[in-house]
């Protein structure tokens, strides 16, 4: 778990936030480094599934967690590194489609796994997509002309009726699975 904080920190520091030249051949760019990074990480998770039923002696609480939770680390740190590279390199129109999409490859992974924290973190990705259009596309972009904000507030509202509508009748199934 140590290895997996340190790479995070070192993939987040070093290949997202330091000042990089232009000119970079195509093994050195954040794509392909952090990239990697998460996909190992993923790759890893199969294994800190089974070894979950291992139980920790470590009096710490904290420590004592982690040792018996690391599908949990394994998941949020590289969804976590993966957020901040899509956040990084891709432009405002483009970053909203994939977070929407890595929002809903969370939630059916959470759905497939039966992991109700990974459900929920994909919620909450789509939740602040949601947010993130309503203040920063419709009230915040004042390029945006009147016509086109109007159009995203009604597809939005559309939207979030729809998701209300279907809250409300499947209320039963939906608890079971939140």
């Amino acid at each position: 778990m140590f290895a997996t904080t340190a790479v995070a920190i070192r993939a987040a520091f070093y290949n997202l936030m330091s000042g990089r030249p232009i000119q970079m051949d195509a093994t050195h760019r954040p794509w392909f480094c952090v990239g990697i990074t998460v996909a190992l990480l993923f790759l890893a998770l199969p294994f800190a599934f089974k070894m979950r039923e291992w139980r920790s002696k470590r009096g710490n609480r904290v420590l004592r967690w982690i040792e018996e939770n690391p599908h949990q680390v394994l998941f949020f740190v590289p969804l976590a590194l993966l957020t901040y590279l899509l956040n990084k390199e891709l432009s405002h129109a483009m970053l909203t489609v994939f977070w929407g999409l890595e929002g809903i490859i969370v939630f059916i992974l959470g759905l497939s796994v039966g992991m109700k924290s990974y459900r929920r973190s994909g919620l909450v990705l789509l939740l602040g997509l949601c947010l993130g259009k309503v203040l920063f596309d419709i009230f915040g972009d004042p390029n945006l002309s009147i016509p086109n904000k109007a159009v995203a507030a009604v597809v939005l509202g559309l939207l979030l009726g729809g998701v209300s509508f279907l809250g409300a009748r499947y209320r039963e199934i939906i608890r079971e699975y939140l």
